[in-house]
């Protein structure tokens, strides 16, 4: 055991003889949060902190329903039914190719690194593990959407708000701290709690010539921190443009902030994409604002004062680092088209393509082939039909949710925010994450599911304040969960 997994475990089992909404916060938040970290590991293989609280969700939703007699609605289970095709997808696909493609496809596995030239494509681990983690996730993101269609508006609001703002403001603490361990040789738990999974690779301290380390916190890579902080900024912003409020302001100020500190390319692709949304969506109020002073421009004063402070100390940042910058700019802007690892990642999509074609559509189940981005990934190894499934299962969730702001517009502050946060994570994984099993996208995931179907046996009554996360109404049983 390991001494994430000290603090961890017991923390885990006492969240799970209590509330649901602050087990279900507590999931989010560590399967981001300690994504490069194991509770337990076994020679070379460790257990994820963000596994271990999912599979104590499900042993705690398995003995309810066994106890309660607490079935799962259908509607749930519907949402879910596109998952259940792109498993089927890739078994089928994976008996096949072992039948008829057994050493005569090219493919890059998970063991093969990106630096390979790839090898002859086998039965392997890897597919046993693959189909165990999407099953996992699968059924994770169930059991979270069917607790939380049994909560209020409110209580769903809170959860989210816990859960995402909470995640970023830990992330951005142990940033700090790194920096400071960096600069001032402060004592940084790096090996001992954030980095302790025994079957992942080292690629955080990663050093920038002259000018220091790149920055990543609790998080393996920059790379890593810059994919779930694409997912923070947005949601953070969206939350903000709903609600103003203090709190949003400063979950988008961070995230921006750890975005550009991360110095990776990606990063620096949400924050442009980020910033053109912005002018195009902000460019009446600010022609407005030139043409007839502050008074027509509708905000808190504190806030634009904020954002003016902030806006100098950029200045100020780039007038006084120009070196820096510049470096920044030329390695991981300028020159990245033209790096090895550009060239090695585009290797990887093309042979997805390859093989995609080698197969007829329908892949070598998961698993089989490493991509540079998800996609390619479920195009080589679910098929034409295990994408076709996954995409179905997006935009059916996003459908679900939109649908629930007509219906319940107390849960719009919650549901559209969290929509954006997936929204960041899918452009990630469109650019440069192949990885299909990132247990906080699943768990954000049920949670969106959930607040949309969950909110019509709530339609009557209005959001409110409640003591807990599951408020009480008499009159529909099992209310309280």
């Amino acid at each position: 055991m390991t001494m994430t997994g000290l603090v961890l475990i017991p923390l885990t089992l006492i969240l799970a003889i209590g509330d649901w909404g602050r087990l279900i916060v507590f999931l989010v938040v560590v399967s981001g949060l300690f994504s490069d970290a194991a509770v337990v590991n076994f020679s070379n293989f460790g257990i994820q902190p963000g596994y271990w609280v999912m599979l104590v969700v499900l042993a705690r939703a398995a003995i309810e329903l066994i106890v309660r007699q607490e079935p799962v609605r259908r509607d749930v289970l519907v949402r879910f039914l596109p998952m259940l095709v792109l498993v089927a997808a890739s078994v089928a696909a994976l008996f096949f190719a072992s039948s008829f493609y057994e050493g005569n496809i090219i493919v890059q596995s998970s063991r093969d690194g990106q630096n390979g030239n790839g090898s002859l494509f086998h039965f392997r681990l890897e597919n046993y593990a693959q189909h165990f983690y999407v099953v996992l996730n699968t059924l994770g993101a169930l059991v979270v959407a069917h607790k939380v269609s049994r909560m209020s508006p409110f209580a769903i609001s809170r959860l989210v708000n816990q859960a995402l703002h909470g995640f970023i403001i830990l992330s951005s603490m142990f940033v700090l701290w790194q920096w400071l361990h960096y600069t001032f040789g402060l004592y940084y738990p790096d090996k001992d709690f954030f980095h302790t999974n025994a079957s992942y690779a080292q690629a955080y301290g990663q050093n920038m010539a002259d000018f220091g380390y790149r920055l990543c916190g609790s998080f393996s890579e920059p790379s890593a921190l810059a994919y779930y902080f694409s997912g923070a900024l947005l949601f953070a912003y969206r939350q903000y443009e709903i609600n103003r409020s203090t709190l949003a302001l400063v979950g988008t100020a961070l995230s921006i902030l750890l975005l550009v500190i991360s110095t990776s390319t990606s990063a620096y692709l949400i924050v442009s994409l980020f910033i053109l949304r912005f002018a195009i969506q902000q460019a009446p109020r600010i022609a407005l604002l030139i043409t007839d002073g502050s008074a027509s421009f509708a905000s808190r004063p504190s806030h634009t004062l904020f954002v003016l402070a902030a806006v100098l100390g950029i200045i100020v940042f780039l007038l006084t680092h120009q070196d820096l910058v510049g470096f920044v700019v030329k390695t991981f802007i300028v020159d990245k088209p033209g790096t090895d690892s550009f060239s090695v990642r585009a290797r990887a999509d093309g042979l997805a393509l390859k093989v995609a074609a080698e197969t007829w559509g329908m892949g070598l189940g998961l698993g089989s082939h490493k991509a540079n981005t998800l996609p390619m990934t479920l195009l080589s190894n679910t098929g034409v039909i295990g994408l076709f499934a996954f995409v179905w299962f997006v935009v059916g969730s996003f459908r679900s949710a939109q649908a629930a702001c007509r219906r319940t517009p107390a849960l719009a502050s919650a549901i559209r925010p969290t929509q954006w946060f997936l929204v960041g994570l899918l452009i990630q994984h469109c650019f440069m994450n192949p990885n299909f099993n990132m247990a906080m996208f699943w768990a954000v995931i049920g949670v969106l599911v959930g607040a949309s179907f969950g909110t019509t046996q709530w339609a009557e009554f209005p959001a409110r304040p409640a003591s807990r996360f599951e408020p009480v109404f008499p009159s529909l049983p099992h209310s309280t969960v």
